[in-house]
């Protein structure tokens, strides 16, 4: 996608004087009677107004529609959804939405919105459209009867505003809904208009704090205030800070990235502070801050902020290296642009002048700097002090951006009682410098006139809106009135700048047009309260609960009875449509939920309507709920509003989060078109299981309805068939599919593909989709989820096609949703650079086979016709090329060739040259290739891949050597730029063993052990992720010669400590004789040389006190010298419990004090297994506290977890007083993670990070088959870790600080061959991997490139489901040379696990070939990482 990106030479100003008849400023034509309060907001820069309206709905039917183009690009389809959304609250109904190559003869009216580009209906008018990036213009044209209203963008995001202003045009006469005829030509006065806020505590009494469901909520809203970039702050200010980025975080700027990359109408901009009290950043703490901002620009971000605003030691020239140094590290990225922020908080006027000339000399000329408003250019600032730093600054290019942090400006506005504080007025304050700080003309040598186009900064939004966060802004007890809409009116166009009640009753209608909820912050009263912090008074304030916001009204403890409402005084008489409920969400489950709900409303608070009856639309108690809101919808007027409930709650109290009143019109969902019509199959298994069941409107899932789904007939049932009679043509974009649901939450029956298609005569079918994998696997979990498939379709008839049958015996399906809306686009659209762009050819053979076909996302094996075709058969040098719309690095180019009929390749060229340019004139051939498919043959549309390594705007495939018969056909090309380094990873770093142990040493290297059963085995590498790569030395054997020993088997969770400089290796064995494992005692080995893979580990014998009973689990603690010995032992032999214990040793092998009982099993989450266990001690201290963390409970079963122990530094620890046992578990089962325990901690390789190393089941249930797992942990305030959940094993999580960063090679995008499949899989890296790697010779082929020879760690994630749970293998080769056997433990299909080999690679490319070996196994990635 394109972004907006900022041009700092553009002449602003200067196009306005150049573009002809064009003023600046508003101006009005006359005879035009309209009050300021329905003007457009924020004002155009050059607007007409008419008295003219075209009607869109007569009360009855639309007589008008929207059109986009076919190529529209997200922007634009957001602003034609806006004004869909705003025409459909005046009356209830949706306003057609059409493309362009569709009819509109049947409306008089047409809203065309787009580019001359991108939408025929606009690029066939003459429109002048102001030459800026978001510029648009609105005009009326007539075509004969037809009226056309034009919202035409320079660009899409121009076409997106055009859509936000001529929303507000919008009204209603009656039953009419209408449109005001304008004309509009408008462009924003500053290039960048940011919103940036803090998510901080450091507020008192943390008021305005800032969290990020307020952040996503923002991200929707600015665009509609025409804001540009929206920026999130992760600054010093936190208790984390950007050195450790919470989760949360880290998941809100993927989400807001994202935002940008998919609907390009607003930039995210990540900004951070590296510095404050600590300096600048170290090399190791650099590297971190890289990887934060990568995080962003990854995800599709473009903007990203350096803040040094808040140094408390300020060095302008360790401030400039710094932003000249991110600059070289992430310069590249499409789109990038770097935003620094210099030193504030020290300067005065006499030491400006000296800090900017040192910030500004030598910065790079890209880099743009913002100035932040405090101090000396805040309140005081005027014309002259802006003056005099511009004069001290050489290079105007630097101060295009004012940064406000509104510090004053809020204590001027919320604290009217301070007689310190001075009171808001325009006239005084930094406005005075004609409003926009930046807005002037400079002479840049040599003399060449320049406008600089500015950009602002408006910082700490919730500080600022402190008593709500949306809505508040607008609360008229705010004596500034509209701010927020106000700074958008001057940046947009600051000579309609006012700040008046005008404005703000101005705003207040423009924003009324996106949200209104008469009932925010009205008086809320109830029957009872649980206390005073749940308030009724909670479910108005605009705030909603989550797992960390308790902000909800709740009942009296034990009042969720059928007596208890909540009630509404909304202070006057109101229109409403309904009422919406948010109930409370707790650990993302819906909590306190009632069990119906009743709805009244009143004039009096007397008299009662009821306009819900006992409404079981709720929630169920303890379902997945996030936050949904649930409509209750009537129409009334009331000045009143009551909810009851009538039969009580669901559990012990009725809790609301937010209640608002509906007053828009409601919207009826897009219909289920396929409900409750005729269906009909290829068979039926009886009469129960019949078609009409996936059409009903209910589901399989749970227990209750575990039969209302279709079934075939036993047998094969290839090309079985379920098939709906639509009654008539309809139009729809979305298939949804709920499959078989059997047992509860499991997938039963479902068929191995599923082909759609439609038809008219129900006899010429039309395939939409073939032969798509997406669908769920018979036996894994699956809650009867829906499964979308996008197609754009018309017919009467629908069919879904399993041409490869069943998994099982029978296909079944749940329900069929047929719906005429579009999946989101992140749905719809692969990262591809080639995607919906600009496409021409030498010839199309006719309209059904134009060049675009080629770049639309979907080829010929889904549709059949979906291709470009040349014109002329034997036509030699024809040619197909896109425009990627800037010079783009190409790595390599994917190209899907035309498939017909199914399973055949069809109209394939001879050869191919790939040429790429960059003005179209002169054109560069990079490579020739001959390796395409054989026309006749067997072709599955896999892409063939070629790699370029170029650079270019244009790419041109040249067919030289004409069709290999008559024709040239392509289906699909994807372009592809360099790989990004990966800083992720899935967290199993070893995918067999138990009771890992890992020792980070001052030699660098992680020193790892772990259970192996018949010896102590170490490994060490430099990579913590990669450590079951690294060289490995069994140091240890037990005696085969002595029957009697006492160390003979069993050899259970071994640790390596380096003490009195020395190795140590401690671990528990047993007798020959034990066949129970009841004689477990403790062992050591010492070995003193430095390097513990030379030398000799000896045997120090036993360790133990003098009760000398069963023991296992022992390490060490060294506390200030003295060394403590810990371990998991009995009270009495064959006793039935394992108890937590502790002893003083005098040295790494002898005990010297009695042992001390510090824990025994007694709380439930210790004891629901037997025997009850407390074991594996593993102790770590922070600042003053010793922490025991400890493994309780079965470690045979999913309850396995850790518990915490704690104890002052300074205290006795043989005293069993010492000692605090926490009661609750700190860690267990979560995220797919079963039994994690047994852990031991490790720093990451920069010793910033602090990480946790535990094991868990392979898979539920699988008791001691277990794997090693690693994520980081923090601490909290009072000085215990904080584990937080398991990380998920589908859901990447950063690398340790300091670990060098990954190349990802998606197996799906490898060369695969001799039966082996691409799968879609939800658990898979991009929900795609390579399965049915059945063959002898089935391989899986990556081509890796690396910058230079050396020891690379390959780590491939993969996974073994081999029935009888056998070990399965692969045979892997390098370049060709000797197979060297991978081994993949089985954990079953969907439990990924991670194997690491070191290989040597050579400098270019590397062919990594993994081959079918023993068994069966699937590849979802490969990593390469440089060998650290």
């Amino acid at each position: 996608m394109k972004r907006y990106t900022v041009y700092l030479a553009r002449m602003i100003i200067v196009l306005a004087v150049v573009a002809t008849g064009f003023l600046i400023g508003p101006f009005e034509r006359a005879g035009a009677a309209i009050a300021d309060i329905d003007k457009i907001v924020p004002t155009p820069q050059q607007v007409s107004y008419t008295d003219e309206f075209l009607t869109l709905y007569d009360g009855t039917s639309y007589k008008a529609a929207i059109v986009i183009g076919r190529e529209a690009s997200p922007a634009e389809e957001e602003g034609a959804n806006l004004l869909q959304r705003v025409i459909a609250r005046k009356n209830g109904q949706q306003i057609p939405i059409l493309y362009d190559d569709q009819s509109t003869s049947g409306y008089s009216v047409v809203i065309a919105i787009g580019t001359k580009n991108t939408n025929t209906v606009n690029g066939s008018h003459s429109i002048d459209v102001p030459d800026h990036k978001e510029g648009y213009a609105i005009d009326r044209a007539l075509v004969g009867n037809q009226h056309i209203v034009l919202v035409t963008g320079y660009e899409a995001i121009g076409a997106y505003y055009g859509s936000t202003s001529l929303a507000q045009m919008v009204d209603t006469s009656g039953t009419l809904t209408r449109l005001r005829v304008i004309s509009v030509r408008d462009y924003p006065d500053l290039d960048m208009r940011i919103i940036k806020d803090i998510n901080t505590k450091f507020h008192a009494n943390n008021e305005g704090e800032f969290s990020y469901s307020d952040a996503r909520d923002w991200l929707h809203m600015l665009p509609l205030l025409k804001i540009n970039v929206f920026s999130l702050c992760y600054s010093h200010l936190l208790e984390n800070g950007w050195r450790n980025p919470s989760a949360n975080y880290v998941n809100a700027v993927k989400e807001f990235s994202n935002y940008e990359r998919d609907k390009g109408i607003i930039q995210f901009m990540q900004a951070v502070n590296p510095g404050y009290s600590g300096g600048m950043p170290t090399d190791a703490e650099f590297g971190k801050l890289i990887d934060l901002f990568k995080l962003s620009l990854n995800e599709g971000a473009s903007k990203i902020m350096l803040a040094f605003d808040d140094q408390a030691f300020p060095d302008p020239a360790k401030h400039r290296d710094l932003a000249n140094k991110v600059q070289r590290s992430l310069s590249g990225q499409e789109g990038f642009y770097l935003l620094s922020t210099p030193e504030k908080y020290n300067l005065t006027e006499s030491t400006i002048g000296t800090y900017l000339n040192t910030y500004t000399n030598g910065l790079l000329p890209e880099i743009g700097a913002a100035w932040t408003g405090y101090n000396v250019f805040s309140t005081e600032l005027t014309p002259a002090h802006v003056s005099t730093w511009r004069n001290y600054t050489g290079n105007p290019y630097k101060i295009p951006f004012y940064w406000h942090n509104d510090y004053e400006l809020a204590d001027t506005r919320l604290n009217f009682n301070d007689p310190d504080v001075p009171k808001w007025e325009i006239d005084n304050y930094y406005f005075t410098d004609q409003r926009v700080p930046f807005k002037t003309k400079t002479l840049v040598p040599p003399a060449q006139p320049l406008t600089l186009p500015g950009g602002y900064v408006w910082n700490d939004m919730p500080r600022n809106t402190s008593e709500g966060v949306l809505e508040n802004i607008f609360r008229p007890t705010t004596p500034h009135k509209i701010y927020a809409i106000s700074l958008a009116n001057w940046m947009w166009n600051p000579d309609a700048y006012m700040n008046n009640a005008t404005e703000f009753a101005r705003a207040k209608r423009y924003w009324d047009t996106i949200i209104s909820n008469p009932g925010f912050k009205k008086t809320a009263t109830a029957s009872s309260q649980f206390s005073a912090a749940y308030a009724p008074a909670k479910a108005v304030d605009g705030i909603n609960s989550n797992d960390s916001l308790e902000n909800a009204w709740a009942t009296a403890s034990g009042a969720a009875l059928a007596s208890s409402w909540w009630k509404l005084d909304l202070g006057k008489i109101q229109e409403m449509e309904g009422v919406r409920v948010k109930y409370r969400e707790f650990q993302k489950k819906a909590y306190m939920v009632p069990k119906s709900v009743t709805v009244e409303i009143s004039n009096d608070d007397v008299n009662w309507t009821t306009a819900v009856n006992q409404s079981t639309n709720v929630p169920l108690e303890n379902s997945s709920y996030a936050s949904e809101v649930y409509l209750y919808p009537f129409q009334g007027e009331a000045r009143y509003v009551r909810l009851k409930f009538p039969t009580g709650g669901q559990s012990s109290l009725i809790e609301l989060s937010e209640v608002e009143i509906a007053q828009e019109k409601a919207v009826a969902a897009s219909p289920n078109l396929a409900i409750g019509k005729t269906a009909s199959a290829s068979s039926a298994y009886d009469g129960t299981l019949a078609a009409g069941k996936a059409n009903d409107g209910s589901d399989s899932h749970g227990t209750a309805n575990q039969n209302n789904a279709w079934s075939s007939a036993s047998g094969t049932n290839l090309n079985s068939w379920w098939k709906v009679d639509l009654g008539q043509q309809e139009k729809f974009k979305t298939i949804e599919v709920k499959f078989r649901e059997l047992t509860a939450n499991t997938a039963y029956m479902a068929p191995k593909t599923i082909t759609i298609q439609t038809s008219d005569d129900n006899t010429n079918w039309t395939t939409l989709i073939a032969r798509s994998a997406n669908v769920p696997v018979n036996g894994q979990p699956y809650a009867s989820a829906t499964y979308s498939y996008s197609v754009n379709g018309q017919g009467r008839y629908v069919r879904l096609l399993f041409e490869e049958g069943g998994q099982d015996t029978l296909v079944q399906l749940s329900e069929v949703g047929i719906y005429n809306r579009r999946l989101p686009q992140h749905q719809r659209q692969s990262l591809n650079a080639a995607f919906k762009r600009k496409t021409a050819a030498s010839s199309v053979y006719s309209a059904m086979y134009p060049a675009s076909k080629v770049v639309d996302g979907t080829h010929s094996r889904r549709t059949a016709e979906n291709a470009w075709a040349s014109t002329v058969a034997g036509e030699v040098n024809s040619w197909w090329e896109v425009d990627l719309g800037t010079q783009t690095s190409i790595q390599d180019v994917a190209v899907y060739f035309r498939e017909y009929p199914f399973g055949t390749a069809y109209t394939v060229p001879a050869s191919i040259t790939f040429e790429v340019s960059n003005d179209k004139v002169t054109w560069t051939a990079v490579q020739s290739a001959t390796n395409v498919p054989v026309e006749g043959l067997s072709y599955d549309s896999s892409k063939y891949s070629y790699t370029l390594n170029a650079a270019g705007r244009y790419l041109r495939l040249r067919f030289p050597g004409g069709a290999q018969s008559s024709l040239v056909e392509l289906s699909e090309v994807e372009v592809r730029s360099p790989m990004l380094a990966r800083s992720d990873f899935n967290n199993v770093i070893s995918q067999d063993g138990a009771d890992p142990w890992i020792y980070k040493h001052t030699d660098g290297y992680y020193y790892y052990t772990r259970t192996t059963g018949n010896n102590v085995t170490i490994w060490r590498s430099k990579s913590l992720t990669g450590i079951e790569s690294g060289e490995k030395k069994v140091i240890w054997t037990p005696p085969t010669n002595n029957p009697n020993a006492a160390n003979c088997k069993s050899i259970w969770a071994p640790e390596i400590h380096f003490l009195n400089n020395a190795w140590y290796a401690y671990y528990s064995a047993t007798t020959c004789a034990d066949t129970g494992d009841v004689n477990h005692r403790m062992f050591v080995l010492e070995n003193t040389n430095a390097d513990p893979f030379q030398g000799t580990f000896t045997d120090k014998g036993k360790i133990s006190d003098a009760t000398d009973l069963w023991a296992i689990d022992g390490t060490v603690l060294n506390l200030a010298g003295q060394l403590y010995w810990f371990w998991s032992g009995w009270d009495s032999p064959y006793q039935n419990r394992q108890n937590i214990y502790v002893a003083s040793m005098s040295n790494p092998y002898t005990l010297s004090s009695p042992r001390t009982l510090i824990s025994s099993p007694t709380y439930s989450w210790e004891t629901s297994q037997t025997p009850r266990v407390n074991e594996a001690p593993q102790p770590i201290v922070k600042n003053n506290k010793v922490n025991l963390v400890y493994s309780a409970d079965g470690s045979w079963s999913n309850n396995y977890n850790l518990g915490l122990l704690t104890a002052s530094t300074t205290s006795n620890l043989l005293s069993a007083s010492s000692w605090t046992k926490s009661s609750a578990s700190i860690f267990n089962s979560g995220s797919g993670v079963f039994g994690p325990g047994h852990n031991s901690f490790t720093k990451s390789p920069d010793g910033t990070e602090d990480w946790l190393i535990y094991h868990a089941a392979r898979w539920t249930g699988a008791g001691w088959t277990r794997n090693v797992r690693a994520q980081p942990f923090t601490w909290k305030a009072d000085n215990t870790p904080n584990f937080g959940v398991p990380a998920s094993p589908n859901f990447p999580i950063r690398l340790p600080s300091g670990e060098p960063e990954r190349k990802r090679y998606e197996a799906e995008e490898a060369t695969i061959a001799n039966g082996a499949k691409r799968v879609q899989d939800e658990t898979a890296s991009s929900r795609k991997k390579v399965g049915y790697i059945d063959n002898a010779n089935s391989y899986v082929e990556f081509d890796v490139t690396v910058a230079s020879a050396g020891s690379y760690i390959l780590l491939a994630r993969t996974a073994n489901g081999t029935s009888g749970n056998p070990t399965a293998t692969y045979n892997m080769t390098v370049n060709g040379g000797t197979s060297q056997a991978v081994s993949i433990v089985y954990s079953g299909w969907g439990n990924w696990g991670t194997t690491a080999i070191e290989k040597t690679l050579l400098a270019g490319h590397n062919k990594i070939r993994f081959t079918k070996g023993a068994n069966y196994a699937e590849i979802d990635y490969l990593d390469v990482m440089l060998k650290p």
